[in-house]
């Protein structure tokens, strides 16, 4: 992707984690797997969900309220701290991950619980790191400070 004059110029990280679903799911087709065994696992698989919707609802709302964009293809204007930025600054990547890993123990699946792992190297490297080098820049001390009080994921 070429990268914008104000952007930190990747690809959004949910072609990554759609991929990586993606290939997990078709190796489960493939070759089926069970990665989990006894009761809870819907619970489990349930609770990420709700930690999911909830922190991408958060990040959504803040994101919204400070007048920047969702979108990591479209210009920062401003560093989110509030809600769901107060946890961790990638809320809507942290959310990816437990959606993923919720799909995975909803269908005992190792392969979907591993393509989860690839989803979140693969964000990591190719968005997350970008990111933050593009905010670095712009933002200067203000998101070193951030950077010094939340952490990257959790």
């Amino acid at each position: 992707m070429t990268k914008s004059k104000d952007s930190a110029g990747v690809v959004p990280a949910p072609v990554y984690y759609l991929a990586a679903g993606a290939v997990g799911g078709a190796l489960e087709a493939f070759v089926p797997s069970s990665v989990l065994t006894g009761g809870g696992t819907r619970w489990l698989a349930g609770g990420l969900l709700v930690v999911s919707v909830a922190l991408v609802a958060s990040a959504v709302r803040e994101l919204h309220k400070a007048g920047t964009a969702f979108d990591a293809r479209k210009s920062t204007t401003a560093i989110v701290k509030s809600g769901a930025f107060g946890i961790t600054r990638n809320p809507t990547y942290l959310a990816l991950t437990f959606l993923l890993a919720a799909i995975a123990i909803a269908f005992n699946s190792a392969w979907l619980l591993a393509s989860t792992v690839l989803a979140v190297l693969l964000t990591h490297n190719l968005v997350v790191l970008p990111e933050e080098r593009y905010l670095d820049a712009k933002f200067g001390a203000e998101y070193t400070e951030y950077k010094a009080r939340v952490r990257r994921w959790i």
